[in-house]
């Protein structure tokens, strides 16, 4: 998620505002104590914070000139263990139903009588179901509770007979926001399901077919990739066919099965839709 700078930005570098942008939560994180470093550099991070050594990186410069802004500004002061991470950035708002329609049914009735697009997606590419792979043994779980958010399953204290990501990948959607969406695919088939399976994660696996009804409540994402991976970029749903080819999902000329076909779309293959809410099992089409 990137970190919305609160102060003026005229005098950071396009390369520190970069920086801010990609690494600003993690960074005011480590600053107020909300976690501990993991890495070398996040220690070395934290000598600079404490004053022990001057700035080097890029992104230690330009955290360093957000705090001396930030302060010149009025906005913080020490001592940082008396900071939240609202006092660094304005807070993100919620996602929340179009025209405070809170029922999704409704909104659904709603939405057709106004436009023939979801959110940029274009009907013409068909776009009408979603994919979420799952071991069959959480198909139970998912019949009482729905397809619940990382966030969610955590805070409820729900644990799935047999969770799809591994301990890395659930650290990575924490870091970077992701756990509180519910991560999709375009297709009955996706290159982390292979991946699963191979390191002995799931066992028998299920594609759950949901309708794209879901996104319906607004504040979806779309990942052209795996959203949590190193350079992932997120784009909101609306308007999103500028960056992702939603055409190719659908197209019955492309033969998916053909390996060259799979090698030039290795990486749109690997695209995700973000959720950001509990996904109810009325609109999972084969439980």
């Amino acid at each position: 998620m990137k970190f919305v700078i609160k102060c003026s930005k005229e005098n950071f570098l396009p390369r520190e505002i970069e920086s801010l942008e990609l690494n600003g939560y993690r960074f005011c994180q480590l600053t107020i104590g909300q976690c501990h470093p993991e890495s070398t550099d996040e220690k070395s991070f934290l000598d600079v914070i404490k004053g022990i050594r001057d700035p080097l990186t890029i992104g230690e410069k330009a955290w360093i000139k957000y705090l001396n802004q930030m302060r010149i500004e009025d906005y913080i002061s020490e001592p940082w263990s008396n900071l939240k991470i609202e006092d660094f950035a304005p807070p993100i708002p919620p996602a929340v139903p179009q025209n405070n329609i809170n029922d999704l049914d409704q909104l659904n009735i709603e939405y057709r009588k106004r436009v023939k697009r979801v959110h940029g997606v274009d009907y013409n590419f068909n776009i009408k179901y979603f994919f979420h792979f799952t071991d069959i043994e959480n198909i139970e779980s998912i019949k009482t509770h729905g397809l619940l958010p990382l966030y969610f399953l955590n805070e409820r204290g729900i644990s799935p007979p047999k969770p799809g990501g591994n301990e890395l990948s659930h650290e990575l959607d924490r870091k970077k926001g992701l756990d509180q969406y519910v991560h999709l695919a375009f297709r009955e088939a996706h290159p982390m399901e292979y991946i699963a399976r191979c390191e002995g994660r799931i066992g028998k696996t299920k594609f759950l077919k949901i309708s794209s009804e879901v996104i319906n409540l607004g504040g979806a994402l779309v990942a052209p990739s795996v959203a949590n991976s190193l350079n992932a970029v997120w784009y909101d749903i609306e308007g999103s066919s500028d960056h992702v080819p939603y055409e190719i999902f659908t197209n019955p000329v492309i033969d998916f099965s053909n390996p060259q076909v799979q090698f030039q779309y290795k990486e749109v293959l690997k695209a995700q839709i973000l959720v950001p809410h509990a996904i109810s099992p009325k609109y999972i089409l084969n439980l």
